[in-house]
């Protein structure tokens, strides 16, 4: 149960392995974004990170 006026957010995405650098950049930088407008913790994992194995 959350506090009156709490939040919850979940996130489905995953970085994908070898991104070029200048994506990864740009998903970073949305990352810090995204952060900032809902003033909410957002990362967004690698598969690895996750624990998909594949």
């Amino acid at each position: 149960m959350l506090k009156k006026g709490g939040r919850v957010g979940i996130n489905e995405m995953f970085k994908d392995r070898g991104m070029p650098p200048e994506i990864a950049g740009k998903i970073l930088e949305a990352e810090r974004l995204i952060g900032e407008i809902t003033e909410l913790p957002f990362i967004i994992h690698t598969p690895d990170e996750w624990g998909i194995v594949s």
